[in-house]
């Protein structure tokens, strides 16, 4: 048989278009990139589990907005390579061809913005304001996380994240019960608290720290394993057992009150958005009433709530009337700024620059009131920034929900993570620092899930 010059250059482009598609998920490489995608999430958003006391100098490396600027770099330089490599599969599908638009809209945004920060506050510095806006640059690795899922699975990506969620949330438990029988924290969990209190141990009643990005929408994901018909009954008891760990985790640990609302808000999205039996609906009912019967009996859920209003009873309602002047202070910014909002500033306490982020009082903080911090910040940039990005993912939710091919434990998660970035942006909006990362990963996830019901010959 001979194969002329012309069928062989055909080859080559058709091999370099395919070439994701025919990687062997149990190669060497695919391992690597699973193990690289742990490390990434070892190293930046979970500090090795704080189980590793760092030298000062290391742990500021590990700094949640110096791991964003690298990670955000790096991945907006490959998600342009995904981009071009991946050209003729990538337009051949609908629900992609918004991406070869909207990445150089959303650099060109950034750029727009970083300029217009320095311009505004000369003593910022170029690389301070550009590091520390780069959790909006965060959203543009849609490219190189859908690349991600399609060599590993979405399976395979979210056993990585399920599993090391799992093992964060023992570790959480174990801080906690410590510190509450003997007043003190193990490894290097005060770098923790240098970080984000300043040093303080942060307690509402116990150890109180945060889950993470990762927390909820694994929980989710553990839960929607229940819906799965050809997983194994123990397999879906383990995945409820780390469910149940998790949600520990968030009521006794994490102590948010907005948190468990916004939980309780796409739960019940997660019981009521998918086509169930009779038969389904009475074993949700009657699980969903023997919980509510086992905490309310034994005054779990009393006791927390209790706890919860006399803290702030003691501290004199201090959240309340915090997030009462944020609302005020920011809507004032966004009214003064409406175009680019206050920009990407920072600066040391009882600065000016400080004072521009957080107030006259010093006490306000963009991620605590979610859509209206993000206005405040980038102003009517935020549209490029946050809301063109939730439309899109609004639109591929439902794809997922019409798309026969998709099976229903993926379109349940699907949905209910899509619930959570919605509600969750009143408070813990996705565009900050520590959630950032999650932005690009679910939105990735729904292209996933409609590029892999579709044919193959669209699929490129």
């Amino acid at each position: 048989m001979i194969v002329t010059e012309e069928r062989t250059v055909e080859i080559m482009i058709k091999s370099k278009i395919g070439f994701a598609n025919r990687i062997d998920e149990n190669s060497f490489f695919c391992k690597a990139l699973a193990f690289g995608t742990a490390m990434i999430a070892l190293l930046g958003w979970y500090h090795f589990l704080y189980l590793i006391p760092f030298p000062s100098v290391v742990n500021k490396i590990l700094q949640i907005h110096v791991v964003v600027f690298m990670e955000a770099v790096c991945g907006i330089l490959f998600s342009l390579y995904c981009l071009v490599m991946y050209k003729k599969t990538l337009l051949s599908a609908n629900h992609f061809r918004w991406l070869y638009t909207y990445i150089p809209v959303l650099i060109i945004t950034f750029v727009v913005e970083w300029i217009g920060s320095v311009i505004r506050y000369p003593g910022l510095g170029v690389m301070k304001s550009f590091r520390f806006g780069c959790n909006f640059l965060m959203v543009g690795l849609i490219p190189a996380v859908f690349v991600l899922f399609k060599i590993l699975g979405s399976d395979g990506v979210f056993k990585i994240l399920d599993y090391f969620s799992f093992v964060w949330n023992i570790v959480l438990i174990v801080q906690a019960c410590y510190y509450k029988y003997c007043g003190r924290i193990l490894f290097g969990l005060q770098s923790y608290f240098d970080y984000y209190t300043k040093g303080r141990i942060d307690t509402r009643f116990g150890l109180r720290v945060l889950m993470g990005c990762m927390g909820v929408y694994i929980i989710y994901y553990n839960l929607s394993d229940l819906y799965d018909s050809d997983l194994a009954l123990g397999k879906k008891l383990f995945s409820l057992f780390r469910a149940v760990v998790g949600i520990c985790c968030l009521l006794f640990v994490q102590q948010s009150r907005l948190a468990l609302v916004y939980f309780g808000f796409s739960l019940a999205v997660m019981l009521l958005i998918n086509n169930k039996t009779s038969r389904q609906r009475k074993i949700e009912l009657i699980t969903v009433l023997a919980a509510a019967i086992i905490l309310l009996g034994t005054g779990v859920i009393q006791n927390l709530i209790s706890k919860m209003l006399l803290v702030e009873k003691m501290n004199g309602g201090v959240s309340l009337s915090a997030r009462l002047y944020e609302i005020r202070y920011y809507l004032g910014c966004w009214l003064k700024n409406p175009i680019l909002g206050n920009g990407f500033t920072i600066g040391k306490e009882s600065s000016a620059l400080y004072a521009v982020e957080h107030g006259e009082l010093g006490t306000a903080y963009y991620s605590d009131i979610g859509l209206i911090g993000l206005l405040a910040e980038t102003g009517l940039l935020s549209v490029v920034f946050f809301l063109f990005p939730m439309y899109q993912g609004f639109q591929l939710i439902r794809k997922i929900r019409k798309q026969n091919g998709i099976p229903q434990k993926e379109t349940i998660f699907a949905m209910t993570g899509y619930s959570y970035l919605v509600i969750s942006s009143i408070s813990e909006i996705v565009t900050d620092n520590e959630r950032s990362i999650m932005f690009p990963l679910m939105l990735a996830y729904f292209m996933y899930l409609v590029y892999r019901a579709q044919p193959t010959d669209e699929n490129g």
